[in-house]
C-alpha cells in the first residue's frame, strides 16, 4: 500500500507540471521584451521614425494587453485571482481607449460631418468587445461590465479617428478659409482659464483650436489657409495654417 501511494504522488506531479510550464511561458520577462523590442522594430521599419511609432503606441497599447490577457488567460487561478486578472484587464483596455478618444476630439479637425464616424467607430467597438469576451469568456465581474462598454465605445470612436489621421497617405488640397471670430477659452464663457483654448472661427469650418502663433497673426475678416485631406478611412480631416 506504501508503494501505491508513493506511485500515486509522483504520479500527481506530472499533470501539475503543464500549469507552471504556461505560466512561465506568460509572464517570462526576457520572451515579453523581446516580442517587445521585435515589434516596435517592425513598426519603425514600416513607418521610418521612432516619432511615428509613439503615434501609434495609443492606438496598439489596448490591443497589446488583449494579447497578453489571452496567453495569461490559459495559466489556471484561483476564483479571486481569476476576478482581480479580469479587473485589470478590463480597466487597463479602457483606460488608454479614453485617453485615445479624448486627444481625438481634442486634436482631430474633422471636415466630415461626425455621422461619418458612427458606422466605422461602430464596427471597431463590436470588434474590441468580441475580443474582450473571447480572452474573458468567464467574466462576471460587475463593476467591470460598465468600464468595458465604455472602454470598447471609446475606442471605437478614438480608434477610428486616429488610424484615419495616422494611416492617412492622400495628397492634401489647398483652401482658404476667411476667420470670422476669433477668442479665448470657451465660446460660452471666453474668460481664460489655466491652459485656454485658442479658437478661430471659420467659414465653412467653423471652430477649430489653433496654436499660439497663428492665433496672434490671424486677423478676423483675412484668410487663413487649410490643408484637406481625404483620410485613411474616406474621412476627410485637415489642419490649419497661415499662409505665407
Amino acid at each position: 500500500m506504501r508503494g501505491a501511494a508513493d506511485t500515486d504522488t509522483s504520479g500527481g506531479d506530472a499533470p501539475g507540471s503543464e500549469p507552471e510550464s504556461l505560466e512561465a511561458t506568460g509572464n517570462d520577462p526576457i520572451t515579453l521584451m523581446v516580442l517587445a523590442v521585435t515589434g516596435v522594430a517592425m513598426l519603425v521599419a514600416f513607418f521610418g521614425s521612432m516619432q511615428s511609432v509613439l503615434r501609434i503606441v495609443p492606438l496598439a497599447l489596448p490591443w497589446a494587453l488583449i494579447a497578453y490577457a489571452a496567453v495569461r488567460g490559459r495559466v489556471p487561478m484561483t476564483t479571486r485571482s481569476r476576478r482581480q486578472f479580469e479587473i485589470v484587464v478590463v480597466f487597463g483596455f479602457a483606460a488608454p481607449s479614453a485617453m485615445l478618444a479624448v486627444a481625438a476630439f481634442v486634436r482631430a479637425l474633422l471636415h466630415d460631418d461626425l455621422s461619418a464616424i458612427v458606422a466605422p467607430s461602430v464596427v471597431l467597438a463590436a470588434v474590441a468587445a468580441a475580443a474582450l469576451v473571447i480572452v474573458l469568456p468567464g467574466a462576471r465581474v460587475l463593476p467591470a461590465l460598465p468600464v468595458a462598454v465604455v472602454g470598447c465605445l471609446a475606442y471605437g470612436y478614438g480608434g477610428t479617428v486616429t488610424a484615419n489621421v495616422l494611416f492617412d497617405r492622400s495628397q492634401p488640397r489647398l483652401e482658404q478659409a476667411q476667420v470670422t471670430d476669433k477668442w479665448v477659452g470657451t465660446r460660452s464663457s471666453r474668460r481664460p482659464a489655466s491652459e485656454p483654448p485658442l479658437m478661430l472661427a471659420l467659414e465653412t469650418y467653423g471652430p477649430v483650436r489653433v496654436d499660439a502663433a497663428l492665433h496672434e497673426r490671424a486677423k478676423v475678416g483675412s484668410p487663413v489657409c487649410v490643408r484637406v485631406r481625404d483620410g485613411a478611412m474616406g474621412i476627410e480631416w485637415f489642419t490649419v495654417e497661415r499662409c505665407e
